[in-house]
């Protein structure tokens, strides 16, 4: 596809420029965040909607009847990781469910895995990460994931489901040793220049939990959401 061309210049380019180890935090907050993903024909993503299961009410926050799950994606196309195992991140209101059915496949279902992970209920963004003991995604292939609620402790049809895709890539990366010496700012930076949206995030939501009244990681942020169209999900508190 044209893009992986892109991706394959743009990466190297990147990854041959030197990045200063001691760069200030104000040339990393002040830099294009809000360009690295935006794309002209971005829209909001795509939420599924589920609506509460029969017999208890799961979740807490509804909206005629049914529930947005938002996940935290930019358009298709940037929708880039490097990681064998990489981590999902998606909007859940607070619910009663306390554990989320996990799946991943491919277009062909030669790879399809699934597991069920523990949540703790409260509403925001979690992070989900495949299992280390799940199998590795290959490079150059495309992925369809899911996350369902599991009300009442099952998985039904209508339980409140969120979809996304992922496409792993192997860009060029010169020295790993470069890498390692970075900050995880820039390391953010770095893969946001580089187009890989699911590292990039990963890595800005960690910081965000970990320094929750930092004003320059939360620009950021903002900033990186507001490209893809999650402005209304900037304030939403991330949780495990």
């Amino acid at each position: 596809m044209e893009y992986y061309k892109i991706l394959s210049i743009v990466a190297t380019i990147v990854f041959l420029t030197p990045i200063s180890v001691n760069a200030e935090s104000k040339t990393i907050v002040n830099q294009n965040w809000e360009d690295a993903f935006s794309s002209s024909n971005q829209g909001k993503p795509g939420a599924t909607k589920g609506g509460a299961a029969r017999g208890g009410k799961c979740l807490a926050e509804l909206s005629n009847s049914e529930v947005i799950l938002t996940p935290i994606l930019p358009v298709p196309s940037q929708r880039l990781t490097l990681a064998s195992h990489p981590t999902l991140l998606a909007y859940f209101p607070s619910t009663s469910a306390e554990r989320v059915y996990l799946r991943i496949k491919n277009h062909n279902e030669e790879y399809d895995y699934a597991t069920i992970l523990p949540i703790t209920g409260q509403g925001g963004i979690i992070r989900v990460t495949l299992p280390p003991d799940a199998p590795a995604l290959e490079k150059g292939q495309n992925y369809q994931w899911f996350l369902a609620l599991m009300c009442q402790g099952v998985l039904k049809p209508d339980s409140p489901t969120v979809e996304g895709s992922l496409t792993r890539v192997s860009p060029k990366i010169t020295s790993s040793e470069q890498i390692k010496a970075m900050s995880q700012l820039e390391q953010a930076q770095m893969y946001a220049e580089a187009g890989i949206w699911y590292e990039t995030i990963s890595i800005l939501a960690q910081l965000r939990k970990e320094k929750s009244e930092d004003s320059n990681l939360f620009s950021i942020w903002e900033k990186v959401l507001s490209s893809v169209g999650l402005e209304s999900l900037v304030q939403v508190e991330l949780v495990d």
